[in-house]
């Protein structure tokens, strides 16, 4: 059995008159780490004849937080059929210990999908190309509180991943391979 702090479920309707059920569980513990997820069910098909089922969320590895959204799959042509497997799929989750927070929505609109992180106070871009590695790589341009960080322990920062690049006009980059979320295991790599 699942142990939580705190486990709440409701139905409302919304201003557009949509009824939707959303369930919320909060762990006590999601190993060392505050990883959230939401799963978001949503319609989809150009019919919007499909519930799908999008993961949206937060994992935290060493000095920064990568945020995700990405398409699961389809549930069901039903709202409640959709809805209910939703819910398993997030007591299934909050059984790994990996996350501290879960909670499913339901939304009769698509969700957008995106990627993000962010560390020392910067929010890096992917980018478009590949390196010799066939990786992208993540690309900000350094703040204070990075330069700051990068003097006071430089061997730890380059072991996190993290390097820095000078351009040709001689700007400063500072860059990260990898870590694009768009699977589970991608998740589970990082945490």
């Amino acid at each position: 059995m699942i142990e939580t702090m705190e486990q709440k479920y409701e139905e409302k309707t919304d201003e557009d008159g949509y009824g939707y059920r959303e369930l919320y569980l909060l762990r006590k513990s999601g190993k060392d780490k505050f990883n959230d997820i939401t799963l978001h069910v949503c319609r989809t098909g150009k019919k919007e004849q499909y519930y799908t089922l999008y993961y949206e969320g937060v994992v935290y590895d060493g000095r920064g937080a990568a945020q995700f959204q990405y398409f699961v799959q389809n549930l069901s042509h039903k709202a409640d059929d959709a809805t209910d497997k939703a819910f398993a799929r997030a007591y299934e989750l909050a059984e790994s210990g990996v996350w501290l927070n879960i909670r499913v929505e339901h939304h009769e609109e698509p969700r957008p999908v995106y990627t993000k992180y962010e560390a020392f106070g910067l929010t890096f871009n992917l980018s478009g190309k590949k390196n010799k590695k066939g990786n992208k790589s993540w690309y900000a341009t350094p703040n204070k509180e990075f330069w700051d960080a990068w003097r006071s322990d430089k061997p730890a920062i380059k072991e996190a991943g993290y390097r820095c690049y000078k351009t040709d006009e001689g700007d400063w980059l500072v860059l990260r391979e990898g870590l694009v979320i768009k699977t589970m295991k991608d998740i589970m790599e990082i945490i």
